[in-house]
């Protein structure tokens, strides 16, 4: 099993727009349950809802909701709460509090002017019904608020030795960056300690909490630097960009987002344990349970795209197994996902369609790669069985053939079901090439049978092929690919010309019998004739020629051929 969760990024499946249809630029995110609320350079602030769909693969889609001009100056900061159901927004030096459902000004809170920066923290728990908001004056007053649904009021007030571009509050104390410093205030004691120099003045002052009492600074050399309110360091530092964008931590996880990559570290151990590409990052926000990590760039453009990294879905934790040879555990996830499912239809039956969609996309997204894995191993009926309840796109098989897919036809097989490219890529790096051919796997199962004939496992390949084929050609996993299939058909009836002569008056499949050559042909109803006409030639099959030409109705060429 995985040592730790893997994560992964998730690409939007619509991109947000206005309704003026103009660019703009986003500079800031926050996020609460399903609401993704995006600042931008024009003053814009937008509430838009997010949903974790299927369409190939699994991404997100937004659906813009609100859209307010709420300042004339970029947005330089926001936040949102969940407790209290509010957004803050800083813009120019004027702090804004809105209604987060409906974006209107939060009455209870005057807007405030000369501020610098500020910081929100959320309630721990469920219960609470409260934030705590501190904001740095340009007087250097920090001033602490206690805001609920009704009302606010200043609990705190303190003056600071410097502004504080930068800080974060906790419960206990309030961590700030100033020019020169990183400094901790004790709300009890009003005692401000110092914890370690700013020496490098360009790198960006970024604090996360990594606990209740230790926090993580970007700090010199790249470093971050984990302290607690006193200045102490417990753990050795962490080696971070040196161009940081922002900084996040959840459940013992580092998540450091640069304008390229987001890298993704161990607190406890300070190993890197995962780079993620995500380019042209300039902004990004964590959701407030922590499970999702927003990021988008700050181009103007008309439709900008958010990203989302998250944890893998089960159909990639089922991935690494099959890729590992653990199809068994593979399986077993799948059905503990199914008995889930079950579990919601019975509590939720009115709400759980979108949950049956997403099983559905991702369950067969597995059983296509267990039955290439099978299929890349020789074990042929369990392969057929997998492809029948999968999401396959026929021409991902027929490439494996090398002749089958109509030559003027260009196809790019997916890589996510090279297995044994993908294997080797997970261990070794390797760059990804094409998938074997059935060519490439009978060489190999051949050296570890006894007939040590590739030639042997190549007919086995096939007439796995034609069988499958003929059994489901009209059924629905493959109606959007019928003249693939039934050229590829075609062109297995010449290359197993004794079988399918043999076969001809016995079931091919479960339920298809045919008496002749021409009852097999007439039964085709869409094929690729110019392909199939090259291909005939270079077999020389004459026979098979002039049955097609019959087929197409053109029967004095049909002639013509016979009587040659």
């Amino acid at each position: 099993m995985m040592a730790h969760r893997f994560y992964a990024v998730y690409p939007p499946q619509s991109d947000i727009k206005i309704e003026t249809n103009t660019a703009f630029s986003v500079t800031r995110l926050a996020s609460f349950d399903n609401l993704l609320f995006i600042g931008c350079k024009e003053g814009l602030l937008l509430q838009s809802v997010f949903e974790e769909t299927e369409e190939n693969i699994t991404c997100y889609s937004f659906s813009l909701i609100i859209s307010r001009k709420v300042t004339n100056h970029p947005i330089a900061d926001l936040a949102a709460s969940r407790v209290t159901s509010i957004v803050l927004v800083l813009a120019g030096d004027q702090l804004q509090i809105f209604n987060a459902e409906t974006l209107e000004p939060f009455t209870v809170f005057p807007s405030l002017n000369s501020v610098v920066s500020f910081s929100l923290q959320g309630g721990p728990a469920e219960k609470d019904t409260s934030n705590k908001l501190a904001v740095c004056l340009q007087t250097r007053i920090l001033n602490v608020y206690r805001i609920t649904r009704s009302r606010c009021e200043v609990t705190y007030s303190v003056e600071l030795p410097s502004l504080a571009p930068a800080m974060l509050c906790a419960t206990d104390v309030l961590v700030f960056a100033t020019s020169t410093h990183y400094l901790c205030l004790d709300f009890k004691t009003k005692r401000i300690n110092e914890l370690f120099a700013r020496t490098e003045k360009h790198v960006r002052p970024l604090i996360t909490q990594v606990s209740e009492t230790e926090f993580l600074l970007s700090g010199p050399g790249a470093l971050g630097i984990f302290v607690d309110s006193t200045g102490a360091s417990q753990r050795p530092p962490v080696s971070l960009s040196s161009n940081l964008s922002s900084l996040f931590c959840q459940d013992s996880l580092i998540f450091a987002v640069d304008d390229e990559f987001v890298s993704i570290h161990s607190a406890k151990t300070q190993e890197q344990l995962q780079t993620l590409v995500v380019k042209n990052t300039s902004t990004a926000c964590m959701s407030l349970d922590g499970k999702r990590l927003f990021l988008t760039s700050s181009q103007a453009v008309r439709f900008p795209q958010i990203y989302t990294v998250r944890s893998e879905t089960w159909d990639m934790v089922a991935r690494r197994l099959i890729l590992a040879g653990c199809t068994t555990e593979a399986q077993d996830c799948v059905q503990r996902q199914y008995r889930r499912l079950l579990d919601l239809c019975a509590e939720r039956p009115a709400t759980s369609s979108t949950a049956k969609l997403l099983f559905t996309a991702r369950s067969k997204r597995v059983f296509t790669l267990m039955g290439f894995y099978f299929f890349e191993f020789g074990r042929l009926e369990e392969a057929k069985q997998f492809f029948e309840k999968s999401s396959l796109n026929v021409c991902d098989l027929l490439y494996r053939y090398v002749d089958l897919l109509p030559r003027n036809y260009t196809f790019t097989p997916s890589s996510d079901l090279n297995v044994s490219i993908a294997v080797q890529a997970q261990v070794e790096n390797t760059p990804i090439s094409s998938p074997n051919t059935i060519f490439d796997l009978a060489e190999t199962l051949a050296s570890c049978s006894k007939d040590k004939d590739p030639a042997l496992c190549v007919r086995k390949y096939r007439i796995f092929l034609l069988e499958f084929l003929l059994e489901h050609r009209r059924s629905r996993i493959f109606e959007k690919h019928t003249q693939f299939v039934e050229t590829a058909l075609f062109k297995l009836c010449i290359l197993l010309q004794d079988y399918v002569s043999a076969n001809l008056t016995s079931e091919f499949s479960l339920s298809t019998t045919y008496d002749s050559w021409e009852a097999l042909i007439s039964s085709f109803r869409n094929v690729d004739v110019k392909d199939l006409f090259t291909f005939l030639i270079e077999h020389r099959a004459h026979h098979a020629q002039a049955l097609l030409c019959s087929w197409q109705g053109d029967l004095s060429t049909a002639l013509d051929i016979w009587r040659r």
